[in-house]
């Protein structure tokens, strides 16, 4: 049996070090809404254990945040007030992509992504911009 050099032993912690978790940076947590007097029929909330629940008047979904990608756009120009986009996906594996934008302090987001998941959105959620209704900075 051959020694193993420190560079196939540095290979192999590299390999088999647990990937990294994707996180809800905490400037962008909250609860987004298209009206935010009435939150409880629709929402969008992101919350700090990075689970995004969607909050519409027929119940609640939970989603899990999958990857914090701030390369979404790849090399085409983003939107001006780009900041990431949240990458999430319920128990079958379908998601949504939640795109966080920045302008003059106020956070808003942009929800779209698998047919069946964006299905369940309410109209005000589904693709518009859609500000944070909670500690806006």
């Amino acid at each position: 049996m051959r020694a193993v050099n420190r560079f196939e032993a540095s290979l192999l912690l590299v390999l088999l070090a647990p990937l990294p978790v994707a996180h809800a940076q905490p400037n962008y947590r909250g609860t987004y809404a298209s009206d935010c007097a009435k939150q409880q029929e629709a929402s969008v909330i992101i919350k700090a254990d990075d689970v995004i629940v969607l909050r519409t008047a027929t119940g609640a979904q939970t989603l899990k945040l999958v990857e914090n990608h701030p390369g979404f756009y790849g090399r085409l120009p983003p939107p001006p007030g780009f900041v990431t986009a949240l990458l999430t996906e319920d128990a079958s594996g379908k998601g949504l992509d939640i795109e966080v934008f920045e302008s003059s302090g106020a956070m808003t987001i942009k929800v779209s992504g698998h047919p069946d998941v964006e299905k369940s959105l309410p109209a005000s959620l589904r693709k518009n911009r859609v500000p944070r209704c909670d500690g806006q900075r």
